[in-house]
């Protein structure tokens, strides 16, 4: 009885949503899990919305023109809170359940970010030159490099490869996922595809809602 009721109440937890921006369209949206079909369309908070995504039930999103990093609201996608962080150059944010990362391509680095603050708390190389998107499911953390065309498992300590597949586009440019779903998109392509979590094989292909697909990510 009780392993059930543990089952239930994490279930009752993880609220698995799923956020999608479009560098085109300037907006930000809320998108359904097994179609990619807009449940909820909000304009952006500046002109170039590149990274969106999330951790346990927290969702971020970083915007070129601004320079910015942002907390969301899940439900509205208004900004809660927003800082400049000291690199400004800022395509991915994302992450597991308790753990938030951005990339820096500007400096070809990825941080760990204070979910709080959003102060970087470790910072590393990353693996290939023009890093793009980041995120993860609950327990797999993800980036995408546009130098390669390439998608990369990481290990979230280190940042090191662990594993590796070329893009199923020309132009990756977001990752994330919810629960154990993982998904991307192809800025250059305009399109959005579910990838499988151990071999980033393409398990699904959707056209984009608009032309600059850029990021894509979830709130666990």
């Amino acid at each position: 009885m009780y392993a059930m009721l543990g089952i239930i109440q994490q279930a009752a937890n993880n609220i698995d949503r799923l956020y999608h921006c479009d560098d085109n369209a300037n907006k930000n949206y809320e998108v359904n899990k097994d179609t990619l079909a807009a449940i909820n369309t909000v304009t952006s908070i500046s002109t170039r919305p590149l990274g969106i995504g999330g951790i346990a039930k927290r969702l971020y999103h970083s915007d070129f023109n601004t320079h910015k990093l942002y907390e969301l609201n899940i439900d509205t996608l208004a900004s809660i809170n927003d800082v400049t962080p000291a690199f400004t150059y800022s395509p991915g944010i994302g992450g597991m359940n308790k753990r938030l990362f951005v990339t820096d391509a500007g400096a070809t680095k990825i941080h760990e970010l204070n979910v709080d603050t959003l102060a970087s708390i470790n910072d590393d190389t990353s693996s290939e030159s023009a890093p793009k998107g980041i995120g993860g499911i609950r327990n797999k953390l993800y980036y995408c490099d546009t130098s390669g065309d390439v998608n990369h498992e990481i290990n979230p300590d280190t940042f090191a490869n662990i594993s590796n597949t070329y893009s199923p586009g020309s132009t990756p440019y977001g990752i994330g996922g919810i629960g154990n779903r993982l998904y991307h998109c192809d800025s250059a392509l305009d399109k959005l595809y579910e990838l499988n979590i151990s071999t980033m094989a393409v398990l699904d292909t959707y056209d984009s809602i608009d032309s600059v697909p850029t990021g894509i990510g979830g709130v666990k």
